[in-house]
């Protein structure tokens, strides 16, 4: 199973016999992200203006949240470059699971 480090620290709070269980076979870089959204070139104007006013609601308030169990902390940028190694990771993810399965 392929798990983030804090999902797996939160199964340990929940239940620490998991720890004992529980071989980790590989860790990853700190290459996950919490959420991801994707836009086009030729995307409307009025998404860069709502995306500055929530860039400014996070900087006057901390957060925005947007439903009970979403909140938003920040905005980055990121670029293709910067993702090459989460589309490593799951090449490699999926390849195994073929294996396995």
């Amino acid at each position: 199973s392929v798990v983030s480090k804090k999902l797996y620290d939160d199964m340990i709070e929940l239940n620490p016999q998991i720890k004992k269980k529980v071989d980790i076979l590989k860790k990853s870089k700190l290459i996950f992200l919490s959420g991801i959204g994707f836009t086009s070139k030729k995307r409307n104007p009025y998404y860069d203006n709502m995306i500055m006013d929530v860039k400014k609601d996070i900087g006057e308030k901390g957060t925005v949240k947007l439903s009970e169990s979403i909140s938003i902390h920040n905005f980055y940028n990121i670029t293709n470059e910067e993702l090459k190694p989460l589309d490593v990771f799951f090449s490699e993810y999926l390849n195994l699971k073929k294996l396995y399965e």
